[in-house]
């Protein structure tokens, strides 16, 4: 009897990692599901599954931009060995469920030579839990990608925490930078960066949480379009939150000094706020956004109208719940002067039939704006406006001859006529050198700079 024990839990132990192995499966096609919602999209996969190891490999695409702001994509091929827990012959006792490495692969060819150590290793384990390592060195020369893009990268580490059962992922990452270079299209220099987010999936199984991107620096560099931009300590945060329903969004931007063709601009800054979305809506057009990627005609057009197609059926559920959006901030310090802005709006008890009747629109929505802007800087805009519209009417006009002394002239005088008349109608006021406006729409009645205003007059 105690031999008969004996080998009924040998049999058990030496069949538990081959049991084990359908359940790491599972939980490896449910990662690959994870990078699709994240918007890859996966070409093929193949899974060999055996009585201690499995393989596995998955060709997938990252949709991207390049330089000259032309749409691409990155396609690559992950092949993971993987060991079933809780033990191996490799590892020997390891404790999990699964223990995998996976290596990158471009064109079939390995994106990080064996020389290099490259480390992506995922642990799995039995409650759900699980944990991605990243330890990817810089590349010893460009990566060769598709359109003639190169790709300089200088590494990538740090770990991602998830549970595929309760849907929770943490990410803390860091890297050295990576640039992109196109020929006769410049070059996109990404300094170094962090990303840090903790979001679980909650109502109507939408990811909720937050996160912070930093990037030190990102420039734009084409010399022959004379395009030359710099931006320093970028700043992004994003966090959502449920409501009953509803869910909230908020997203901040931050740059510290952005150099554009040698131009200065400072503390730039924009906040935006969604309120009262509804839950059900909000994923119902995130399903159906995926589905599309799959299926998305090339044509620019076609695409702008299955996207506005999918818009109008979530429009009836999204009202309903009274929505709100605002741009909560929009600064920045200009050479001529800081210019500051904000926008809110709130829905109430707004239709999809109200859309096309401004009569019905405007009682039900309460909307406020608040521009604040250099004068030097609005004059600097209408004068190359209003120097283009007379050039433009000099030209047809042949039998007028004027210097450019005259047309400059002529611009001024315009410019004066045209800035007084907006101040004399109270659309703006003039204070300290900036020209400032507020704005306030509410039940239907509309006041500029804390004045009545006719919108009859409109």
């Amino acid at each position: 009897m105690k031999k008969l024990l004996v080998i009924l839990l040998l049999a058990a132990a030496a069949g538990t990692p081959f049991i084990l192995g359908f359940e790491a499966e599972s939980r490896y096609r449910g990662l690959l599901a994870e990078l699709e919602s994240a918007g890859y999209q996966l070409q093929e996969h193949d899974y060999q599954r055996g009585i201690l190891t499995s393989t596995a490999s998955s060709k997938l695409s990252m949709p991207m931009m390049t330089t000259d702001g032309s749409s691409s994509e990155l396609a690559f091929r992950l092949d993971s060995e993987i060991q079933h827990g809780p033990w191996s012959i490799e590892k020997g006792w390891f404790g999990d469920l699964a223990y995998f490495e996976t290596a990158f692969f471009h064109n079939d060819q390995p994106v990080f030579p064996e020389n290099l150590n490259a480390l992506i290793a995922t642990r799995l384990l039995f409650n759900g839990e699980g944990q991605t390592s990243l330890d990817m060195p810089s590349f010893d020369t460009p990566l060769k990608l598709d359109n003639d893009l190169q790709m300089a990268f200088s590494g990538l580490h740090g770990t991602m925490d998830f549970n595929v059962v309760k849907g929770v992922l943490n990410i803390d990452l860091s890297s050295d930078g990576m640039s992109l270079t196109a020929p006769d299209s410049g070059q996109m220099t990404i300094g170094k960066l962090t990303l840090k987010s903790d979001s679980q999936r909650g109502i109507a199984d939408l990811m909720m949480g937050g996160g912070k991107f930093t990037i030190d620096s990102l420039a734009f560099n084409d010399a022959a379009n004379l395009v030359d931009v710099n931006l320093k300590d970028l700043e992004i945060f994003a966090e959502s939150s449920a409501e009953g329903q509803t869910i909230n969004l908020t997203a901040y931007y931050a740059v510290r000094e952005m150099l554009i063709n040698n131009e200065s601009y400072k503390n730039a800054k924009l906040e935006l706020e969604f309120t009262s979305l509804n839950a059900k809506a909000i994923a119902g057009l995130q399903q159906a956004f995926q589905d599309m990627r799959t299926q998305m005609p090339t044509d620019p057009q076609q695409q702008g109208i299955l996207l506005m197609a999918e818009m109008m059926k979530a429009f009836p559920t999204l009202l309903k719940d009274n929505p709100g959006f605002a741009i909560k901030t929009i600064e920045v310090d200009t050479p001529e002067g800081p210019v500051k802005a904000g926008f809110s709006v709130k829905t109430s008890g707004l239709t999809i039939l109200d859309i096309s009747n401004p009569f019905a629109i405007l009682p039900k929505l309460d909307s406020q704006v608040e521009v604040q802007v250099p004068e030097t800087l609005v004059k600097s805009i209408m004068r190359q406006s209003l120097q283009k519209d007379m050039q433009q009417g000099l030209a047809k006009n042949t039998s007028t001859e004027l210097t450019d002394e005259d047309v400059q002239a002529l611009v001024d005088q315009q410019l004066e006529i045209q800035l007084n008349s907006f101040i004399d109608q109270q659309f703006v006021e003039r204070k300290a050198g900036l020209l400032v406006a507020t704005a306030r729409l509410k039940g239907g009645k509309l006041t500029v700079n804390g004045k009545p205003f006719n919108l009859g007059n409109l």
